[in-house]
């Protein structure tokens, strides 16, 4: 039996057990498709762990990536877009209550138009998120990554959802970028 699901959320994982995941996600006979790990103590240093047991790999097959309540930072934002480069069969990513910021965006929309990834799912609840970080997104689908995006989770951030000019104008540019998406979420 093939071991395809992996989830220890909650538990902590440190660099040297992340690193090792990496390096077990990057080889060919790997058949893990959903993973999910950590705590909210992984942090950054986790994601730079991964990413670099990934070490650039092609033969990563994980389609699902959850990494919410991490711990995650806005210093991870070009981490998080190297890795979703890394992930060329990628369609479920979580990074929800996280405190990435606007640019955290900008890294992982240019980190996805970069790769092979059909990302459909991407939730960024909760990650102080603002109507930058929806014209970032935006930018990105209109570059031609994001274009198989179905789900897009923004709820619970502030300065979206707070409405304003600007956000609705963001909004409107992400929406005109995306016609595939078919749920989007701004609690």
């Amino acid at each position: 039996q093939t071991l395809t699901e992996l989830g220890a959320s909650g538990h902590a994982v440190g660099e040297r057990g992340a690193h090792a995941l990496g390096e077990l996600l990057a080889r060919a006979d790997c058949s893990l498709r959903k993973l999910s790990l950590g705590d909210a103590n992984f942090g950054d240093a986790g994601v730079l762990a991964l990413l670099d047991g990934l070490a650039g790999s092609p033969a990563a097959s994980l389609e699902e990536l959850d990494l919410e309540f991490k711990g995650l930072s806005a210093a991870c934002a070009a981490p998080l877009g190297q890795l979703a480069r890394a992930l060329p069969s990628l369609r479920r990513l979580t990074l929800a209550r996280n405190a990435l910021g606007d640019a955290a965006a900008a890294a992982l929309g240019g980190g996805v138009a970069a790769s092979a990834a059909p990302l459909a799912h991407l939730d960024v609840s909760a990650c102080d998120l603002g109507e930058a970080a929806l014209a970032s997104l935006g930018a990105a689908a209109r570059g031609g990554a994001l274009g198989a995006l179905r789900t897009l989770r923004a709820s619970r951030n502030a300065s979206i959802g707070g409405g304003g000019e600007r956000a609705a104008a963001a909004l409107r540019f992400l929406l005109e970028a995306l016609p595939s998406l078919a749920s989007l979420w701004l609690e």
